[in-house]
């Protein structure tokens, strides 16, 4: 493993367990994430996302949250499709991590907030901006002001309108990120790589912190037929915020780097990511991902598969 891949995959990986398409139960996620969070390839994860509702279940499991490194949890708050019973839910969570918070089993902590905008929330941009400094101005009084959080839009019309909004509010506060949806269990949760190269630009101009969810198990774009759908491919996307972060490429390359499934395009070498002619050095491959901190995988064996193809690494033991 050369340094520069090292610096590209750092806890790149929330593991995601209990979703689909894997949809494990919490003792299967735990016994994984447990196994993983000890093994030889624990750099790569970064936290165990789990809902509000069910922080107070893992008092069932203080030994495997004892062994290793102290485990943290990207928690998600907030549930329904409409502003009454999101709210109603919103509050609940919170008091959910903050009893855990007051409470923590073994050495464990909750890193980051997740929230998921619901499907009717403002559409008006004053309107939606409002509802977002009351998000803020709650969490601090509840004490998570200065917890790492991202805002997912409640729908893709949105989305452009919310990452503007958080790059204002962010200009203040950096813990304030934006957290995009890439897949899921249909094909409208999928973005294309227009929409996807369109957030990279985005956030990158107005300098958010951002991650992404699902539909990423695969190192370069995918083929899914079962959905009609490309998944894309997270060594592109992770390249793509390299190199735009660094200069290296101009917005409107960032589509043509998304689609190329051509492995000899990419490498990596000690100290460098390359794609095609252009190349990132370590200090630039480590801010591009100071701008880009994770994506959610409810698999953490299918993208090191992929990757040991690639010859990049070997593959995680099952």
């Amino acid at each position: 493993m050369t340094v520069a891949l090292r610096a590209l995959l750092q806890e790149v990986i929330d593991y995601a367990g209990l979703f689909p398409p894997a949809r494990l139960s919490l003792p299967e996620a735990i016994g994984n994430f447990s196994k993983y969070h000890c093994g030889e390839h624990a750099w790569m994860l970064r936290h165990f996302i789990l809902p509000a509702e069910r922080l107070l279940e893992l008092g069932d499991f203080k030994e495997p949250l004892a062994t290793g490194q102290p485990w943290t949890f990207s928690v998600l708050a907030g549930r329904g499709q409409e502003m009454s019973q999101w709210t109603a839910t919103l509050h609940e969570d919170l008091r959910f991590v903050a009893t855990f918070t007051e409470h923590p089993i073994a050495r464990s902590s909750v890193a980051a907030l997740e929230i998921a905008l619901p499907e009717d929330c403002p559409g008006d941009g004053a309107a939606l901006e409002h509802l977002i400094g009351q998000l803020l101005d709650e969490l601090a009084v509840a004490g998570f002001g200065n917890t790492r959080l991202f805002i997912e839009a409640g729908r893709k019309s949105a989305r452009s309108t919310l990452v503007e909004i958080l790059g204002r509010f962010g200009a203040a506060n950096r813990m304030i990120g934006y957290k995009l949806r890439t897949g899921g269990i249909s094909g409208e949760a999928f973005p294309s790589q227009v929409e996807l190269a369109e957030t990279i630009s985005l956030c990158e101009s107005l300098q958010i912190p951002w991650k992404a969810t699902a539909g990423l198990h695969h190192a370069l774009p995918h083929d899914c037929k079962e959905l009609g759908v490309t998944m894309q491919g997270f060594l592109n996307l992770l390249t793509s915020v390299v190199l735009l972060h660094s200069g290296q490429i101009q917005s409107e390359i960032i589509g043509n780097l998304l689609v190329d499934r051509e492995a000899s395009h990419f490498s990596i070498s000690e100290t460098h990511l390359h794609w095609l002619e252009m190349r990132a050095n370590l200090s630039q491959i480590e801010a591009g991902r100071g701008r880009f901190l994770s994506f959610g995988s409810c698999s953490f064996t299918e993208p090191l598969a992929d990757l040991a193809a690639l010859g990049w690494m070997e593959e995680l033991s099952r």
